[in-house]
């Protein structure tokens, strides 16, 4: 018998950072469901409407799906506002317009300080506040003419609860 696997989510399909550091236009670097399907494998886009982990049954509007293995990554949603200040001088690279406009903010930013911040918890992304982040192992360049990690000074912070 064939082990049963749904997973619930699956993500937004876009690769945010290979547009914020403008390797990919945001139309070159989604993701597209269809190239998930693969034998044995049913794409199935509904809305979910009940959710059983004991059981391990999900009810969606194209029916009811019993599983060996579930897997629920529905996401979080982003409320930028929420955090004084974000919206007005912050920027976000969670959305396509988020990391579109850092994209163009990145290669005028040459020195100073840059504050990667984790506004709350749970949030979207575990890995993504680190993966922007030079390093001196990998230091990140903007610009094919220059890197930024010896004349910029990067903190990290979370506001979690």
């Amino acid at each position: 018998m064939r082990t049963r696997v749904v997973v619930l989510g699956a993500g937004f399909g876009f690769s945010k950072l290979d547009v914020m550091f403008g390797r990919q236009l945001p139309a070159d670097a989604r993701h597209p469901y269809r190239d998930i399907v693969k034998p044995g494998v049913r794409f199935l886009q509904s809305i979910v409407r009940a959710i059983d982990p004991v059981a391990k049954r999900v009810v969606t509007d194209h029916g009811t799906f019993d599983a060996d293995i579930m897997v629920v990554a529905l996401g979080a949603d982003m409320d930028p506002a929420a955090t004084p200040g974000l919206v007005e001088g912050g920027n976000e690279f969670y959305s396509v317009a988020g990391a579109e406009a850092l994209r163009d903010v990145l290669p005028r930013f040459e020195r100073g300080q840059a504050i990667i911040g984790v506004t709350s918890t749970p949030f979207k992304c575990p890995p993504a506040p680190s993966q922007p982040a030079p390093s001196r192992s990998r230091p990140r360049r903007w610009s094919p003419k220059r890197s930024t990690s010896d004349r910029a000074e990067f903190s990290a912070g979370s506001g979690g609860r």
